[in-house]
């Protein structure tokens, strides 16, 4: 227990928090730039990515402060929808649909760069626009390729 401890406030210690865009232009480069334990911490804003997370961080809108206990709530006054209820997810928006590679079309792919586990948080985005990442998935059949995500 007293590994497990002094492990996690060392780590809390050395973790580092980048801003975009005042750090780093794009998220992709505050990703690339933090380390497992970093949180890359995005102000509102338009960001037209797609996105590769291949360690252990937080990346997190200005929501990650905000009390999120009612983010969403249901409109049963006039659309009768579920509707997001917080301005830091509602205007922090990243946009997948101008993929510099057609195949890796999602918003946002988690892919560790080794066969080790990553477990990245995310958290407070509007996704929209991915068209999907094309995979190839063995079947019964053999191999087919198939898009997931978006």
């Amino acid at each position: 227990m007293k590994k497990f401890l002094l492990l996690f406030i060392v780590s809390f210690i050395f973790s580092e928090t980048i801003n975009v865009p005042d750090d780093y232009p794009t998220i992709q480069a505050g990703i690339d730039a933090s380390m497992d334990g970093d949180t890359v911490l995005v102000a509102q804003g338009d960001y037209y990515e797609n996105l590769i997370i291949d360690k252990s961080i937080v990346l997190a809108s200005h929501a990650i402060y905000d009390n999120l206990d009612e983010w969403v709530v249901f409109d049963d006054f006039m659309f009768f929808q579920w509707e997001i209820n917080n301005d830091n997810i509602n205007n922090t928006r990243i946009n997948g649909s101008n993929p510099t590679d057609p195949d890796l079309g999602s918003v946002i792919i988690i892919a560790p760069s080794s066969d080790t586990c990553i477990a990245p948080e995310i958290v407070g985005f509007t996704l929209q626009g991915g068209s999907g990442t094309s995979v190839v998935r063995e079947t019964d059949e053999g191999e087919i390729n198939v898009v997931l995500g978006g």
